[in-house]
């Protein structure tokens, strides 16, 4: 699945002996947010019954307020569900741009 967001624009990242993918969410506007999904490798534990990975996403939000917050999605399934939650917070929640152009 890695691939899968590969293809859709996100960029894979390694920090501190750990792979995550990221994506910076725009429009004409400029950046709304960054979406950091993070890649748990579950190989080695042994266990057949378990997926090889697992994914979970999170993002910073700024209010139009000068409030911060973080969302997480945990287990997240693809691309196009993560990007089409996040983006409903983001209007639901009247989030400012990351940085206006």
């Amino acid at each position: 699945m890695k691939q899968k967001f590969l293809d859709c624009g996100y960029k894979l990242y390694e920090q501190d002996n750990k792979e995550f993918l990221q994506k910076c969410i725009r429009d004409k506007f400029g950046k709304k947010y960054f979406i950091n999904v993070n890649i748990h490798d579950l190989r080695d534990f042994g266990n057949t019954s378990l997926p090889d990975f697992l994914y979970d996403a999170d993002v910073q939000f700024n209010t139009i307020d000068a409030e911060t917050f973080n969302v997480r999605l945990l287990e997240a399934k693809n691309p196009e569900q993560i990007e089409k939650f996040f983006e409903n917070v983001w209007k639901n929640l009247d989030c400012e741009y990351y940085d206006a152009e």
